[in-house]
This record gives C-alpha cells, structure tokens and sequence, in this order.
C-alpha cells in the first residue's frame, strides 16, 4: 500500500460482525482497539456502516454504540479540562491518558499532556505523548478521511519532540 492509498475496512481489518448486536459491536469496539486501530478511525467507522440486510435495528445499534463511544472520549477531555481548573491535575491526566490510549483524533489530550508532563520535569512522557500524536496523525492522514489541519499539527508536534528531545540532553548533561 502506498502512503497516500486510502485504508478501506479491509486493510484496517474492520470487518463489522456479521450480526449487529450492541454486544456484537462492543466486542469489535474492544477488539479493534486491543488490535491499535485508532477510536477516530473507529468511531467514523461506526457511522458510515452499512449493514446488510439493512435494518433500523442494526442503525440504531451502531448509532448508539457511536454516541456512547465517542461521547466517552469527548467527556473524558470536558471533565479534563475542569479537573484542572479545580487544581486536579493528576485526575485530568488519567482521563487524558485514557483517550491517547483510545488513539482520540483531536489534538487536545496530547495537548494537555505535554504541557503537563513537561511543567513535572518528566520529559520522556511528554516524548511519548507527542510521538503519539504523529503516529497518529500519519494514520488518519493515509486513511483517506479528511483531515485539513493534521499535517500542520503533525509538524507541530514533531517540533516539539526535537525540542523536548534537546531540553533532555540539557538536562542529563554533569
């Protein structure tokens, strides 16, 4: 596959159950993100799906299964956000740990982290997170859904790491 060939459910390996059940999607759901496939791939997945035979139930399943799955990662981000207004950082930063571990498509968790980690001096978890974010980025970018602001925010995370990457030689030297 070439970088810029569009990934189709079948080279991601998303094939959907054949039956659609709230059970049978929640068990895809945690089968795809055991397997690394990003939750912003997998919750556009879940609204384009069409099933066959087509049926109201089936849309509904899906439906629901994408409200509760992306509304869990949008929720983890609000409640981030005003978990450090109340100066509970460390709560905030589970939350947000928990949508990079989902593999979130908006920029903000690896965000919040970076800014968080590298304020605590811990320079190898802000690496992490941004080196996160471009793996992701290159992901959603060659899966062919549009994206207008990923590579600029790639670059800017890839800015970041060099930085941080500096910033730790600085601070190992005697």
């Amino acid at each position: 596959m070439t970088r810029n060939e569009p990934l189709d459910d079948n080279t991601l390996g998303l094939a959907f159950p054949d039956r659609i059940t709230t059970q049978s999607v929640t068990d895809w759901l945690k089968e795809q993100l055991d397997a690394g496939v990003p939750g912003e791939i997998l919750s556009r997945r879940l609204l384009a799906h069409q099933p066959e035979p087509y049926s109201l139930e089936a849309m509904q399943v899906l439906r629901g299964a994408w409200e509760e799955f992306f509304g869990d990662m949008v929720d983890h981000n609000l409640k981030g956000i005003e978990l450090e207004k109340a100066g509970r950082v460390d709560d905030a930063l589970l939350l947000y740990e928990a949508n990079v571990a989902m593999g979130f498509g908006g920029s903000h968790p690896y965000d919040r982290l970076r800014v968080i980690y590298s304020k605590r001096g811990q320079l190898d978890d802000a690496i992490r997170v941004c080196q996160a974010f471009v793996k992701l980025a290159e992901t959603l970018i060659g899966s062919g859904l549009p994206y207008a602001d990923l590579p600029s925010k790639r670059d800017r995370f890839m800015q970041w790491i060099r930085k941080l990457e500096a910033r730790r030689v600085k601070a190992a030297e005697p």
